[in-house]
């Protein structure tokens, strides 16, 4: 996925990630309160205006916000697939520390990018004892045409985490194994690209505001 299509990509997630219709929450799916209540927090913290100029203290208190609902685990184990076995137990730890970074510093510095959208929850279904769900939701965005996002959210321990989102077919999951799984075959290392992608991490969260990553 080129630059320009992987921004549109963080755009998209963010805007059915961070705002729902608090309206309608009491008639949401438990999935989809997690996802509505996460919208609430972030619109607090942006309308009180903290840490907006710095970029890196935002990312923080963003990741306040993204960390208790998204199973970065799981995530990370599908994302790096076959190489998630093979891994030392340090290199999954780490592994998931700089990927959850590149994701929330991303989603952050794309989040303060946003303009005008709608987000639609479509009817989704679920049994009192299903274990995992995919929540369906349509995104306007300014002038462009309605997409549907439709995000794989799993039940641990009685609470609803994403782990994975589809945009027009294009799972952020597949995206990514692939991305890791060229960059591990070039280096012969999984330490390498872990250690390449904390350095981009340190890079972009130096960045200031107005510079994208």
């Amino acid at each position: 996925m080129n630059t320009k299509k992987r921004s549109t990509f963080f755009f998209l997630f963010l805007s059915g990630l961070f705002f729902s219709f608090s309206s309608i929450a009491a008639d949401l799916l438990p999935p989809q309160q997690v996802i509505n209540t996460m919208s609430e927090q972030m619109k607090q913290a942006l309308s009180e205006g903290t840490n907006k100029h710095n970029f890196a203290e935002f990312t923080k208190q963003v990741e306040t916000i993204i960390y208790p609902n998204v199973d970065f685990t799981r995530m990370s184990a599908l994302v790096l697939g076959k190489h998630w076995k093979a891994a030392t137990k340090q290199e999954r730890g780490q592994f998931i520390y700089e990927f959850r970074t590149l994701l929330t510093r991303t989603y952050s510095r794309t989040f303060l990018e946003l303009s005008d959208w709608q987000l639609t929850f479509l009817v989704s279904r679920i049994k009192a004892d299903a274990e995992k769900i995919i929540i369906k939701t349509k995104v306007k965005a300014d002038k462009k045409p309605e997409i549907e996002i439709h995000y794989r959210m799993i039940s641990k321990n009685g609470q609803w985490k994403v782990y994975d989102f589809m945009i027009e077919g294009i799972s952020l999951i597949k995206n990514y194994r692939k991305s890791f799984s060229d960059e591990i075959k070039a280096a012969k290392s999984l330490t390498k690209v872990i250690e390449k992608m904390a350095k981009r991490n340190k890079a972009a969260l130096s960045k200031p505001l107005e510079t994208k990553t």
